[in-house]
């Protein structure tokens, strides 16, 4: 019976636990019903997947059960929480109020409405944050008004890069007196209204473009390269370009930049060209001077003749890359199509009589080459640093003895003595070679070992006459003998202290394991002999070392070369990483060897300058070299053969 109204009730006393379930779960999601099996004894039950329990259990918490329940309750509470984490959008609170648009890179490739992976969500953060930065610098224009600052300012957000402005009225008159200097215009015109906007060049912005041989060794033809008169450019569109005369299979980089210069679309001194010779190493062509700091048309390959022995054509390849402006005087310029920003922003500011125009500037950083480089205002010295080899009777440390075991010392210099550059090479603890195979089994490489042993095939021996001599059916070439230990040549100089390399006292020659330079006749390793397939050399330094530079001889032989370092530093697991090859003006290296018939020796010195690609010194552990047989190479197996293998940190002011 219904109790009266205004009688009171009494709110029993809670004697019992609460029921958990009553509380919101954390984002989840339904389980498989196959997760709750372990509250079921295994004595009692039988849980194998096909049993009656299992089945039971998916029919009642599974798709067509509590679990579409919960999937349903997952997906209701997700778009509950989506209104909840909503922020404000960037593009609503600058680009509406402020009209600031987002430049070309900065807008969304990818669907901001759908799932997005890790690298996705960075690409949007990478561009909301670029975004971000501008129009923070806008703003503060607007708040520096029409003066230097926010004229600058407002230059820099439209932009994205270093800009510097020029007044006419500082730069071509007299601050106290106001009468003309007489000195070259900057911008368009000598009224003191005016102003120039100068860019600052601080990312790779000027075109590099590749011109190799992926697959194959030309013998003989010639080819000619089209530039496009404007962007893109297909085959159908050759009508509109202009070509250079045919190119020989071998040409260099000197008859390359004749060829190109001669084009109208390029002209003189517009371009500069490395590398080479064709076809074993590539051509770089980078854009220079009038066409610097813009992208420009790929090349076209036209009316390739190229061939090999069997006659069979040769496919050129060219690739597009941008790198910094690095020539000397190289100016950057503001492109057209960005100049409407700049133009747009700075209007909203600036005084009305105030008259805008675009100007050239060189860039903030210049390139250098380490051979030619020379102090101007600066002294510039390099420190060399040796820790000694444990288990040699180094002498006391005194005032001309420094080494000690195990301890990194700073080496002394003498004064006025030559210092200033040093290649400094490491001694190799051990080496191993494997096959492809080894290198995606690298824990157990010595499964896969690739060395040669005994006598050559005949075809081989016929070929390259130098490994006729070993007759041997025993004759091993082991993976250690591509490496020179001790790694460097020792110079004395004769003084009142004698010195080797300039630094060293000359009682260290004294001491056990210290040798000369390597002989002519010096071992090497060779790889199997095979048809195709790649030989990995891996060089252990025993601990971390500093790595820029890599020499060795390897006999002329169809192989394209390449060099990782292991990123990990936990041996004995090891990651490798491609290096970085320094520019080509900076410091050349040579990627790939073939046989030269009319060479009467048989090696060739290979040398090769590497960095991170962060352009940073490479610390590591192990290095791996990598040789490729091209497609197309010899008609008989061959082997990679490596003598004289020296790896370590070349160091110029």
């Amino acid at each position: 019976m219904a109790e009266p109204l205004g009688t009171t009730i009494e709110t029993p006393d809670i004697t019992t636990v609460i029921n958990q379930q009553v509380f919101i779960e954390p984002l989840g999601g339904p389980k498989h019903p196959v997760s709750y099996l372990d509250a079921f004894p295994e004595t009692l039950y039988n849980k194998s997947l096909d049993s009656n329990l299992v089945a039971l259990m998916y029919t009642l918490l599974g798709p067509a059960g509590v679990g579409t329940l919960k999937q349903n309750y997952l997906e209701a509470r997700l778009n509950i929480e989506a209104n909840g984490l909503r922020t404000t959008e960037l593009d609503a609170f600058y680009a509406e109020p402020f009209s600031f648009a987002r430049l070309a890179f900065e807008t969304y490739t990818d669907d901001t409405e759908g799932l997005l992976d890790n690298e996705q969500w960075e690409n949007i953060q990478e561009s909301d944050s670029s975004y971000k930065n501008r129009a923070i610098n806008y703003l503060k224009a607007v708040r520096a008004g029409g003066t230097l600052l926010g004229i600058t300012l407002a230059a820099k957000s439209a932009l994205n890069r270093a800009v510097e402005i020029v007044e006419n009225y500082h730069a071509l008159y007299d601050g106290f007196s106001d009468n003309p200097l007489e000195l070259e215009l900057i911008g368009l015109t000598k009224s003191t209204e005016e102003i120039i906007l100068l860019p600052r060049q601080e990312h790779p912005q000027s075109a590099q473009q590749t011109i190799s041989i992926e697959e194959g060794n030309a013998i003989a033809g010639t080819f000619k390269l089209t530039m496009p008169l404007g962007p893109g450019g297909g085959k159908g569109e050759i009508q509109n370009t202009t070509t250079t005369y045919p190119l020989a299979f071998d040409v260099d980089f000197e008859e390359l930049t004749l060829a190109l210069e001669a084009l109208p679309v390029i002209g003189n001194k517009n371009v500069s060209v490395t590398g080479g010779p064709f076809p074993g190493n590539p051509l770089v062509v980078n854009f220079t001077n009038e066409l610097a700091d813009k992208p420009m048309p790929q090349f076209l390959i036209t009316q390739n003749s190229l061939a090999d022995n069997e006659e069979q054509l040769i496919e050129i390849e060219v690739a597009v890359d941008q790198v910094g402006v690095s020539a000397d005087g190289e100016e950057a310029v503001i492109p057209t199509e960005d100049w409407y920003f700049a133009q747009d922003a700075i209007n909203n500011i600036k005084p009305v009589t105030c008259i805008l125009t675009p100007g050239k500037a060189p860039g903030l950083t210049k390139r250098q080459i380490p051979n030619a480089s020379f102090a101007d205002s600066e002294f510039i010295e390099v420190l060399r640093y040796v820790t000694g080899k444990r288990g040699l009777p180094w002498p006391p440390v005194s005032s001309t003895t420094w080494i000690e075991p195990g301890v990194e010392n700073e080496a002394p210099v003498a004064l006025n003595g030559q210092h200033a550059n040093y290649v400094n090479f490491h001694n190799v603890a051990s080496a191993v070679a494997y096959t492809e195979e080894g290198a995606e089994h690298l824990e157990e490489v010595e499964n896969y070992k690739d060395e040669h042993i005994g006598i050559y095939s005949p075809a081989q021996q016929a070929q390259y006459p130098f490994l006729a001599k070993f007759q041997s059916p025993r004759e091993e070439f082991k993976a250690i003998d591509a490496a020179v230990n001790p790694p460097e040549l020792l110079t004395t100089k004769v003084g009142p202290e004698p010195l080797v390399n300039y630094i060293y006292p000359a009682v260290y020659q004294n001491l056990a394991q210290i040798q000369g330079a390597p002989s002519e006749t010096a071992p090497f390793w060779s790889s199997l002999e095979r048809l195709e397939g790649s030989d990995y050399l891996e060089i252990d330094f025993g601990t971390v070392q500093a790595i820029n530079f890599l020499s060795f001889e390897a006999s002329q032989k169809p192989f394209k070369i390449a060099v990782s370092y292991d990123l990990l530093d936990a041996a004995p697991a090891r990651r490798f990483i491609p290096v970085t090859l320094l520019n080509e003006r900076e410091a050349s290296s040579i990627q790939s060897t073939s046989y030269e018939a009319k060479n009467v020796n048989q090696w060739s010195l290979i040398t090769m300058n590497v960095e991170t690609s962060l352009s940073a010194m490479i610390y590591t552990r192990f290095i791996r070299l990598e040789f490729t047989r091209p497609a197309k190479g010899l008609s008989f197996p061959y082997s990679a053969d490596i003598r004289n293998l020296r790896i370590g940190r070349n160091v110029a002011p």
